[in-house]
């Protein structure tokens, strides 16, 4: 089993909500390339939300997978609200489906969560549709997330709770980062993985319970 001893040191981390009503307006695609801010460009503000049909499908659609809670975007600068807006402003790809658009929302909640935009390599995130190109991202052949392997790559804030979430990742590699806080319980739920690497961060706490329950670590 990986060392997922943390060391002693931590980190801690109102706009409107970005639940879609009536009166919001459809907005032109962004092209999806983050900006300086962590943002994709593109992304529209306050006054230009994304279509009323797709954000409350989507919203829906996450509400009923369990990985979105009630109230998580009422403040759309959180990972949520950012990962929230990026996921129902980007084009659509052919073929794309719900597990998909699932899927590309945890990643987008993990790279706003991790600070994305200060990423050493960010190559692909957020500018493709295609998140199986993003960097230190690894599908299967169906399209499905197994590895999530962004190591030494400078990340900092919190590992967010929504990674417990991609059922089939068989490897979580975050070792040599800056990251800060507990180790989430939900990746506890990460049933498939054989290597979970969490080392040299500033993790706090101890090891979730969950995790030794785990059968293929």
């Amino acid at each position: 089993m990986p060392s997922l001893v943390p060391s002693e040191s931590s980190q801690p981390s109102s706009m409107p909500s970005l639940v879609p009503s009536e009166s919001l307006q459809p907005s032109s695609m962004p092209s999806g390339a983050p900006s300086a801010s962590g943002k994709p460009s593109g992304a529209p503000s306050a006054s230009g939300a994304p279509s009323f049909t797709r954000a409350t499908k989507i919203m829906n659609l996450l509400l009923s997978a369990n990985v979105l809670s009630e109230g998580a975007l009422d403040n759309e600068d959180s990972p949520q609200g950012q990962a929230f807006l990026w996921v129902t402003t980007t084009p659509l790809q052919p073929g794309e489906d719900d597990a998909q658009i699932i899927q590309q929302y945890i990643l987008a909640v993990f790279y706003y969560a991790t600070g994305g935009a200060g990423w050493t390599d960010k190559e692909g995130w957020l500018e493709s549709s295609d998140e199986c190109d993003w960097f230190k991202v690894v599908c299967n052949g169906s399209g499905v997330v197994t590895k999530l392997k962004p190591y030494e790559n400078n990340l900092v804030g919190s590992i967010p709770s929504e990674v417990g979430s991609l059922d089939s990742l068989e490897i979580l590699d975050l070792y040599d980062n800056q990251l800060t806080g507990g180790i989430p319980t939900e990746l506890g739920e990460l049933d498939s993985i054989v290597i979970l690497s969490l080392g040299d961060n500033q993790l706090t706490g101890g090891i979730p319970t969950e995790l030794g329950e785990l059968d293929s670590l």
